[in-house]
């Protein structure tokens, strides 16, 4: 099984800031699918999450079984430690639910 590093990078059809955009209610586990939303960018003030630009930005994209594997794991993780920080099984509408943020 690949790392949460290297699966998603790897996958078909995201670009990097697409992939650095994505919050979990991105990601559907259940059919193996994530929409693309947004996008990080990086400007002069600092990075900001912006909507793709056209229509066809805006998009799913399938996930390999062992990319949907991976994600289910680092989801588990994440979670036990939110929970070992006392910080809930869910985030909180002013945090981000990305899904590369610690705690």
């Amino acid at each position: 099984m690949r790392d949460e590093h290297t699966a998603l990078p790897t996958a078909p059809r995201l670009r990097r800031g697409e992939l650095l955009g994505l919050q979990w209610g991105d990601v559907d586990l259940d059919t193996g699918h994530l929409s693309v939303k947004r996008s990080l960018e990086e400007t002069r003030s600092g990075l900001r999450l912006k909507p793709p630009k056209t229509k066809r930005g805006r998009r799913n994209v399938s996930l390999p079984p062992d990319t949907v594997e991976m994600l289910r794991a680092h989801k588990v993780e994440t979670l036990k430690l939110r929970l070992a920080f006392r910080l809930g099984k869910r985030e909180r509408r002013h945090r981000s639910s990305a899904l590369w943020t610690g705690p």
